[in-house]
């Protein structure tokens, strides 16, 4: 039984590892109060069957790291920050083939006006080069975004005549940060939050008990079950697989393709965020393999597998996609 100590602990030592995605803001390893210690339990909980940290501190089975920067218009990041990120996982991350910083689109203010981070990276997160000559790198995504301006409905200035541009103090507060679910592999930077004190200033250095947590984990065996295919985070088990993006999933049930990630990724920047209250809203979808749907036996099986899957927001999913393919299982 872990003790109130020792979860505080365990969750500091999350939230720097986890948050290696969240590199230079170090927000775990800042001393919590009561709250911060509930947040903690619920991060130790949810984090317990998956080690997404160990894609980037490990050798295998990336031996490569790819990080990809956007920024809306009027935040991107110095050389000096991306120099002190670069500094920070070559100390941190043990990657042979390279760790690679590449600055991608520059997001136009009119198109981020009142759309909240997620559905924005999701619109323009490519992934990492395709290169068929060397092996494929685990992925990392930075976003820079102004808080203020996501909380901004959008005006007659964006080609929304009649509308009043309102703030929803929402964003324009928020910490740089990085989501433990579903998909840690990215960084968000609120360009409105002073960013450069967790940079270059307040918190430089893990703490000592992260330091040798993360050397602890450098010893652990490579996840068996968690890789990347581009940008994809991927979670194989038994008869099915989840596929992850930013607050968007897609459970596949049957043997797994690199196309299907590619046209789960194609999909979901194909699509087009409304600025909206509700546009953070948690996208799930389901994909059921031809060999699967023809075995009503084996199609059963997994789907209570999926069921039981020690993701939450996977078994709530799985309740509602299924509804109408458990019908076929019984004939």
């Amino acid at each position: 039984m872990i003790s109130a100590t020792g979860m505080k602990e365990t969750a500091r030592f999350l939230a720097g590892t986890a948050l290696i995605v969240c590199c230079l803001t170090l927000a775990g390893c800042s001393t919590g109060d009561a709250t911060r210690s509930r947040e903690g339990s619920d991060i130790v909980q949810s984090m317990s069957f998956w080690q997404p940290y160990l894609l980037y501190i490990l050798a295998s089975p990336h031996p490569r790291l790819y990080v990809e920067v956007d920024a809306v218009e009027g935040c991107a990041p110095s050389d000096r920050v991306l120099n002190k990120l670069r500094d920070f996982l070559t100390t941190y991350c043990n990657k042979p083939g390279g760790i690679e910083i590449g600055r991608s689109d520059v997001i136009p203010i009119a198109t981020a006006r009142g759309i909240l981070p997620n559905p924005l990276a999701r619109k323009y997160l490519d992934g990492p080069p395709d290169d068929p000559n060397a092996p494929s790198p685990a992925f990392m995504y930075v976003l820079y975004y102004s808080g203020a301006l996501s909380d901004k409905h959008p005006g007659p200035e964006a080609g929304h005549a009649g509308k009043k541009i309102t703030s929803r103090p929402r964003q324009r507060n928020v910490h740089p940060h990085a989501d433990f679910l579903p998909y840690p592999a990215i960084i968000f930077m609120n360009k409105y939050f002073h960013f450069s004190r967790f940079i270059l200033g307040w918190q430089r250095r893990l703490c000592k008990r992260c330091v040798a947590e993360l050397a602890d984990s450098s010893r652990q065996a490579p996840p068996s079950n968690l890789c990347f295919v581009g940008p994809v985070l991927v979670r194989s088990e038994n008869g099915y697989h989840i596929l992850s993006l930013p607050r968007c999933m897609r459970i596949v049930l049957g043997d797994l393709a690199e196309q299907d990630c590619r046209d789960f990724a194609a999909g979901v920047r194909a699509e087009t965020p409304a600025p909206s209250d509700d546009n953070e809203e948690f996208l799930v979808d389901a994909q059921i393999k031809q060999e699967v749907l023809d075995d009503p036996v084996k199609m059963r099986d997994i789907i209570n597998r999926v069921k039981n899957d020690p993701y939450e927001a996977v078994r709530g999913a799985a309740a509602k996609i299924w509804s109408e393919a458990e019908p076929a299982c019984t004939r």
